[in-house]
């Protein structure tokens, strides 16, 4: 059976192509431009189903994360640059996710681009940034 802490540290160590920093299960209070492309694990949660005498909750268990790309920050306007690159990082983290499937356990997912807002002091320290989320599912 898998445990919770066994799976998201799993999911946590995947290394998925073109990410600069992997903070695991950290989520990071900065982001420099360096460390971009950024990815963390976030938002741990399960579900279980009963427990029956033959044993069935057992395999009943639904483990359930959330996966955070930061790929830039948002500039003003369309650019095509970004969409490419938030389109090849969701291609990236698919595989990333199928390549490790047997170290996770039966995974599921869904992947979004999406607006990651990091709130700072002032209204000029908060910052947009293009990203990537992945809503990651195993049954254990």
């Amino acid at each position: 059976m898998t445990t919770y802490t066994g799976w998201i540290a799993g999911l946590a160590a995947i290394s998925v192509t073109g990410v600069a920093k992997n903070f695991g299960k950290a989520v990071p209070q900065t982001l420099l431009p360096p460390q971009l492309p950024a990815m963390w694990v976030r938002y741990p949660r399960g579900d279980q189903m009963p427990i029956v005498a033959e044993g069935g909750g057992r395999f009943g268990k639904t483990l359930r994360a959330e996966i955070v790309i930061v790929v830039s920050p948002c500039r003003d306007g369309f650019h095509a640059d970004i969409v490419d690159s938030v389109l090849t990082m969701m291609d990236n983290l698919s595989s990333a996710l199928a390549d490790n499937e047997p170290a996770l356990s039966k995974n599921n997912w869904s992947i979004r681009p999406g607006v990651l807002r990091r709130t700072g002091a002032t209204e000029s320290e908060t910052i947009d940034y293009d990203a990537v989320f992945a809503d990651v599912s195993a049954t254990g």
